[in-house]
This record gives C-alpha cells, sequence and structure tokens, in this order.
C-alpha cells in the first residue's frame, strides 16, 4: 500500500539546467552505474533536455534517463544511462522513464537501443520487459563495446547491444506483399502496434544501466 501511495505522487517530466546536481548526486546513490562529470550532467539536463526526463516526488529527484537520437540513424534513441534512487526501486519507475522519452519522438522513433553489461541484471531485466510493454522484441547482439575497447588497467565488463523493436504505430498500416494489399496493425499498449515481420536486423549500440 506504501508502495503504491508513493508511486502515485511521482512525477515524469523534461529534465532542466537545475536539475544537474541532484543527477549527479543521484547516480552515485545508484551505485550501478559509471559517474560522469557534474559538468556532463548539467549540460546533458541543459542542451538535451527533450530526450532526457527525471522522475521526482516531494522536491526530490528519485530517476533520470539521459538519451540522444542517433545522428545516423534518428529512427533510434540512443540510452545513455538510466538510474532509480535506491529507496524507490519497485515503483517500475524505468520503465515510465523509458516510456517518456521514446513516446515524445512519436513516430519518427522506431527503436530503442543500450548496450548492457551481463551482470547488470536489473537493466536487462528493465529493457526486456519495455519490449514486452510495447509487444515488440529485444534483440541481444555479439558486438557493442567488448571490454577490450576500455583504457588498459581499467576493469569493465563487456557491454553487449540491446535494441527493442521495430514499434508499430496505432492505425498504421503496412504492406502486405507486392499485391498492393495492405493490413491494419494491431493497436498496442501505449499507441505502439505490432513488430514489423521481415528484415530488421541492423544493430547499434548504446549504453545505460540502473
Amino acid at each position: 500500500m506504501e508502495l503504491n501511495k508513493k508511486k502515485d505522487t511521482v512525477k515524469i517530466r523534461r529534465s532542466t539546467k537545475k536539475d544537474g546536481a541532484a543527477v549527479y548526486q543521484l547516480i552515485k546513490r545508484a551505485g550501478t552505474l559509471d559517474l560522469n562529470s557534474a559538468y556532463c550532467y548539467l549540460l546533458l539536463c541543459d542542451m538535451f533536455k527533450d530526450t532526457c526526463a527525471v522522475a521526482e516526488a516531494d522536491n526530490r529527484l528519485l530517476g533520470f534517463v539521459s538519451a540522444f537520437r542517433r545522428p545516423d540513424q534518428p529512427n533510434t534513441l540512443f540510452i545513455w544511462q538510466i538510474a532509480v534512487d535506491p529507496d524507490s526501486r519497485g515503483l517500475g519507475l524505468g520503465k515510465r522513464l523509458l516510456k517518456e522519452v521514446t513516446a515524445r519522438g512519436g513516430e519518427e522513433i522506431r527503436y530503442v537501443e543500450a548496450t548492457v553489461s551481463p551482470s547488470n541484471q536489473a537493466s536487462n531485466r528493465l529493457f526486456r520487459t519495455f519490449a514486452e510493454a510495447m509487444e515488440t522484441k529485444l534483440d541481444v547482439a555479439a558486438d557493442g563495446y567488448p571490454s577490450t575497447l576500455f583504457p588498459p588497467g581499467m576493469t569493465h565488463e563487456d557491454e553487449p547491444l540491446l535494441r527493442v523493436g521495430p514499434f508499430r504505430y496505432k492505425g498504421k498500416q503496412e504492406h502486405a506483399g507486392t499485391t498492393g494489399q495492405t493490413k491494419e496493425t494491431k493497436p498496442l499498449k501505449e499507441g505502439f502496434g505490432e513488430q514489423r515481420k521481415g528484415n530488421e536486423n541492423r544493430r547499434q549500440t548504446v549504453h545505460a544501466s540502473v
């Protein structure tokens, strides 16, 4: 009951530069992510506010996601970091944050990507449940960022690529072959429709964790 009550008070919104310091502290508390400079979080919250979001309740920051659209593939949302305060886990905030930044891109966003280390079970579970909620697939590729790419002397796991999508949108039609016939896609939760069958085998890269 207390958990549900707390969940009802959480607001998801765009980040602002005033959130930068609190985001830095949140990442430190989360303890599962690489901690970047305070300036980095100020910049993300300010200049990338359209693809970053925070979760807050009672003037306290409880969650954060940083993302951007890939310059080479604008239909793909690259998730860099996603974190939830340790005391607020279990409220589904990670999935709410992902849905928020994905929905902002409208029908132009077809994929969400992230690289997640094998030991980060929370993040792997998050993207799996996100794919299920959107009624699409989750692919795990062999590429991504292997540990050998990190600086010498740094202990770092491989970062395999996770790719969620494609997203199909409510009311959209797709061609059913070369006959010119079309079929209506099935409406899905959050306004998304069922995944397109075919050769959706491109692989990209991102970094995320909770």
